[in-house]
């Protein structure tokens, strides 16, 4: 359907809705947030300005959810181009990491105690905690067990 709608044209719309609603009710959740792009794009040549953001936010929440870069950045790019003003992209990989996160995560896997990694590195122990604390947000893991499988391998 989404080929057939690429064509562009007054069915498009209507063929891009019904492929939006057929991948609704599958777990093609990355299908599901290309179509939801394509439907956002061409929404605003019928006059739903509205109901483009809407659901150009929809497939960007859905691709950021599967990680898929290749479908958040179409999404971005036409909301970017529809004037919308999308929140920041969320950072939750290794990349997202500040030098001094990347610092203390490389030493907790270790026999290290925060007071002996704070040592190491020259800072206050509240202060490598807080620093270890958004190193797990950013990486999406819950503690100093799961930093084994949240860091490439070195």
């Amino acid at each position: 359907m989404r080929t057939r709608a690429s064509r562009r044209g007054p069915a498009c719309v209507e063929t891009l809705t019904d492929a939006v609603a057929l991948l609704e009710s599958t777990t093609a959740w990355l299908d599901l947030a290309h179509a939801l792009t394509d439907l956002g794009a061409v929404l605003p040549q019928s006059g739903h300005t509205e109901q483009s953001g809407t659901r150009l936010r929809q497939a960007l929440d859905l691709a950021e959810a599967q990680g898929s870069t290749a479908a958040t950045e179409p999404a971005h790019a036409v909301l970017l181009a529809a004037g919308a003003r999308p929140r920041r992209r969320r950072q939750t990989d290794v990349t997202a990491l500040t030098r001094q996160e990347s610092r203390i995560v490389m030493l907790a896997p270790g026999r290290l105690t925060n007071d002996e990694i704070a040592s190491e590195l020259f800072v206050a122990r509240r202060t490598m905690e807080f620093h270890l604390t958004q190193a797990f947000r950013k990486l999406g893991i819950y503690g100093r067990h799961d930093l084994a499988r949240a860091l490439p391998r070195a």
